[in-house]
């Protein structure tokens, strides 16, 4: 089994929640005496979100790259990004990183592509949403993606950076992101829901959404386990 190298922290919940499903997926497959080997660089979302503010990609891209430069001195044969936003500069990553990487926004689309999904909504932090990277890959597959209108764009980045980052999980804030979903069904005729950032799967667990979720965690972390 190869050993992975997670670039954690963006935010603290998800690299929790990564973890966590690595381990119970690996244990499902291998046995629950079997434990992988499993490397995490902490960084800090909120710096990911200053830079993706000012539009700082080049900062962003020496940011991660040093994290996964420090997961390959580590020794590390596999390596992931735990957010979303910054797979942004994924490409340019992917390029320079000295380990492969396994990409969420590549996962996601294999699925819908699978459920032959044609039109899927989008929920994330603003800078996903306004950003073209989901947008562009899913579009080469065949496959629309809406995202919500100006208001409601707003409001999800705010929940997601003023609470979920912090973890902080509000009955309130479910219920808003629940009529949200079940709105971009009806109104916008989506198929499906990408939660397009890591810590939304902490918001919809066990909550009944009349269309279906492709959380990105769950599908990210099924292909790192494929991967190792």
């Amino acid at each position: 089994m190869k050993k992975l190298g997670l670039v954690g922290g963006t935010g603290p919940e998800s690299t929790v929640l990564y973890y966590r499903r690595i381990i119970e997926g690996i244990g499902e497959r291998e046995g629950s005496r079997v434990i992988p080997k499993i490397t995490i660089d902490s960084l800090s979302p909120f710096e990911v979100f200053d830079m993706f503010e000012h539009r700082r990609f080049d900062d962003l891209t020496g940011y991660l790259l040093a994290s996964i430069e420090n997961l390959a001195a580590a020794h590390v044969e596999v390596a992931s990004l735990t957010g979303i936003t910054p797979h942004v500069v994924f490409p340019d990553l992917q390029a320079a990183s000295p380990v492969p990487l396994v990409s969420a926004i590549s996962a996601t689309c294999d699925a819908a592509v699978a459920a032959g999904y044609t039109r899927i909504g989008l929920l994330g932090t603003e800078f996903t949403m306004r950003e073209h990277f989901f947008g562009d890959a899913f579009a080469a597959a065949g496959i629309d993606v809406v995202v919500p209108e100006e208001a409601t764009l707003r409001l999800v980045h705010h929940r997601i950076e003023s609470e979920l980052e912090l973890g902080r999980v509000k009955d309130s804030t479910r219920q808003d992101f629940l009529g949200i979903a079940d709105e971009m069904h009806r109104k916008d005729g989506v198929e499906a829901i990408i939660l397009g950032c890591t810590e939304l799967p902490l918001l919809f667990t066990g909550m009944d959404v009349e269309v279906p979720l492709l959380d990105v965690v769950e599908l990210h972390t099924r292909a790192l386990i494929d991967a190792i």
